[in-house]
């Protein structure tokens, strides 16, 4: 069992991963903010060279495994599992560490995803029909040829990682009432909940899945593990069977709220940061502002910050993005 990720590992990754992850910007959005009556700022994760958050928590985990010795410096090999992002995050950063990287995908993940990975450098295994599979297939290639697994789920070199985006968000805004992250794995939305509440105790967080992947709200919302296999979304990044022990404990203890939310809010959310921002955001990306709409009544006046986790969306999921309606139209 991995032990509890705290505040000091998030201080210490902040340091740890400046070298490879600059900061990405926080900027106030005026037409959305009109539209749903509050103050409105957009965390720009979308903005890292891996066009994801992901970034943050690979390379905390790389560089402190190097640190202790556990990734050796030259010639090494790292295995990873991932819908798309993770392993987009592990090949990049492979290529500054002088290492190879595995990238384990499911059937799920499309020709445009994997062509990306390889172009950044990994290479692909595609197999089984989720990504639970992908993650099973991952670690025994891993124990049996003695290389290094970045488990993109029970890390707390992960979680710390992921929850500097929040760290940085709070030492450039202050007096945020909500801060809203998607949950997918759980990661972010634990690392930035215990940033939050480290920072600023008073601020709420809001966690927010697909309806079609309700598992880790459910479970947070029961305060018990609970195991719900998850259906069809656009938001296949978001997809959980079940929960991870030591995330959940965090989102117990730290997150406030966890909010659901259908694929077509997710698509109107889509259209509106492409008209209203000027952003491409991927679905799993978009899920937090389509909650905040279905959610608007009661967070009128408040100051929001919510969390663009990323921008890797196919031309497919653009084009059905285009034709929902937005939830904001500007005409």
């Amino acid at each position: 069992m991995a032990r509890e990720a705290l505040f000091h590992d998030i201080e210490d990754a902040v340091a740890r991963i400046r070298p490879l992850v600059a900061e990405t910007p926080l900027l106030r959005n005026e037409p959305l903010s009109r539209a749903l009556g509050c103050e409105l700022w957009f965390k720009c994760e979308l903005w890292h060279p891996t066009f994801s958050f992901k970034l943050r928590g690979a390379a905390n985990d790389l560089l402190r495994a190097r640190e202790d010795g556990r990734l050796a410096r030259e010639g090494a090999e790292i295995v990873c599992s991932s819908s798309g992002n993770h392993g987009l995050a592990c090949a990049w950063l492979a290529r500054r560490l002088d290492a190879r990287c595995h990238v384990f995908v499911s059937e799920q993940v499309g020709p445009g995803k994997r062509g990306v990975i390889a172009t950044m450098g990994g290479t692909v295994h595609r197999t089984g029909r989720e990504i639970d599979d992908a993650r099973e297939a991952a670690i025994a290639f891993a124990a049996r040829h003695g290389h290094y697994f970045v488990n993109d789920g029970v890390s707390p070199e992960i979680l710390a990682g992921a929850g500097t985006a929040a760290h940085e968000v709070l030492h450039r805004l202050r007096d945020i009432d909500d801060v809203i992250a998607p949950i997918g794995g759980g990661n972010l939305a634990a690392g930035t909940a215990l940033a939050v509440k480290s920072l600023s105790p008073k601020t709420r967080v809001i966690g927010i899945a697909p309806t079609a992947s309700p598992v880790i709200v459910e479970s947070f919302r029961a305060r018990r593990m609970l195991s719900i296999a998850p259906g069809e979304t656009i938001a296949d990044g978001l997809t959980q069977r079940e929960p991870i022990a030591e995330t959940m404990a965090v989102l117990w203890k730290h997150m406030d709220e966890g909010w659901l939310v259908e694929d077509a809010a997710i698509l109107g959310a889509m259209h509106a940061l492409l008209e209203s921002a000027h952003m491409l955001v991927e679905p799993s990306g978009a899920a937090s502002l389509a909650a905040l709409w279905e959610h608007r009544g009661e967070l009128k006046g408040r100051r929001v910050v919510v969390l663009l986790t990323g921008s890797n969306v196919g031309m497919a999921q653009v084009r059905r993005a285009l034709a929902a309606p937005s939830l904001a139209p500007l005409g």
